[in-house]
């Protein structure tokens, strides 16, 4: 691939696709702002026009100084033998399904998309009709595990009898796994969650007890102007509860600022779409055990204290 002048040039991949590709591709790579989301066949499309066109990625336009509607040209070599050919750049992604189509440096040899009748043209086939075929592309109507077996099968038996090397991939199975992993994960960070939630159960329980010893005289004052055992005790939870309270929504919102932060930082050096997912489970689990946490630390050392008489408690001041 290089500019008409033949002054900068690269090495890429030249893809044929059909003109219905994104109907069975997976959608969620492909950028809204750069293709109409709506129906991003017509991009597509467009190649399978009187015009030799092609998508090509924004790092390879930018290299080559070539901009929406430029020409360059195209060498595909074969043996001892080459084909030239001179194509018009359609549209400049930055990243497109199933595609090595990123804006990463690290991507020297990227892909452009062609339609199948001019890629025939490049690579001297004859047969239109008897495309070389490197992948295809299923989409279910209707997804169940044993239609995709079925169809696995089938596709088995008949690529077997032709005696062609192939491999079957399904993205069902692959989310299914990806699925189960997650899930043991969620556990494995769940279970180590609670864990540490115990852990701190004892540092706060430390912390109370000494808190609430030091005001022994205070206690003993309010008991004397007739504060009951039970309005005490209370406002020692309360001063627990937001305490841990406190603590938990300021480490989930800081966590969630940091997490945010690596997962965009991750997504801009990737040229992958931004994603988030936000824990609930385990905010949940953590809101909960520490709301436990803070009417046992609480509750216990001041029950003990408020069971002496009031000169007892002053006492131990």
């Amino acid at each position: 691939m290089a500019n008409l002048g033949k002054t900068k040039k690269l090495s890429i991949n030249l893809v044929g696709v059909t003109a219905n590709y994104l109907n069975v591709a997976l959608l969620d790579s492909l950028p809204k702002d750069e293709l109409d989301y709506d129906d991003p066949n017509l991009e597509i499309q467009k190649l399978y026009g009187l015009e030799p066109l092609s998508i090509i990625s924004n790092q390879n336009a930018d290299a080559l100084g070539i901009e929406v509607g430029k020409e360059f040209i195209v060498r595909a070599d074969k043996g001892l033998h080459s084909r030239q050919w001179i194509l018009k750049a359609s549209k400049l992604v930055s990243r497109f399904p199933g595609m090595y189509i990123r804006n990463l440096p690290s991507i020297k040899q990227q892909e452009a998309v062609i339609s199948i009748p001019l890629f025939m043209k490049l690579s001297g086939k004859i047969n239109i009709r008897e495309p070389v075929m490197h992948t295809a592309l299923f989409k279910y109507r209707k997804y169940s595990p044993e239609a995709a077996k079925r169809v696995t099968e089938k596709l088995s038996s008949s690529i077997i009898s032709n005696r062609f090397d192939y491999q079957i991939w399904s993205y069902h199975s692959f989310e299914e796994g990806v699925e189960a992993n997650s899930m043991v994960l969620r556990l494995v960070f769940l279970s180590i969650t609670i864990l540490v939630m115990f852990l701190c159960f004892f540092s706060l329980s430390s912390a109370m007890s000494a808190n609430i010893f030091e005001q022994s005289k205070e206690i003993a004052v309010l008991r004397s102007i007739g504060l009951t055992n039970k309005r005490i005790e209370h406002l020692y939870i309360y001063e627990a509860f937001v305490l841990v309270m406190s603590s938990s929504f300021s480490g989930a919102i800081i966590g969630f600022a940091v997490s945010s932060t690596m997962t965009a930082q991750r997504s801009i050096f990737t040229s992958t779409p931004f994603s988030f997912y936000f824990p609930w489970d385990i905010m949940i689990t953590v809101v909960a055990i520490a709301m436990i946490c803070a009417f046992l630390s609480s509750y216990l050392p001041s029950r003990g204290i408020l069971k002496n008489s009031i000169s007892q408690i002053a006492r131990m001041g």
